[in-house]
């Protein structure tokens, strides 16, 4: 199976969730700076690492729920 395979419905869902994981730890890193920890701190580099994963996880699932368009062959 790849991403192909997934329905766009499957892909929406998701996103979905995704999303709201995203906004989680997009705050997480938000309060870590205004916290003053350090880009050096491990806790914050790992949820900038987080964060960045779960946007690079959120673009991929909404380009598998778009079947016609940017990206996608015409068929």
């Amino acid at each position: 199976m790849t991403v192909d395979d997934l329905q766009p419905e499957q892909a929406l869902k998701l996103r979905e969730t995704v999303a709201r994981q995203l906004r989680f730890v997009s705050r997480l890193c938000r309060r870590l700076d205004v916290l003053g920890f350090p880009p050096s701190d491990p806790l914050w580099r790992a949820a900038c690492r987080a964060r960045d994963g779960l946007h690079e996880l959120h673009v991929a699932a909404h380009y598998a729920a778009v079947k016609k368009g940017v990206g996608r062959r015409a068929g």
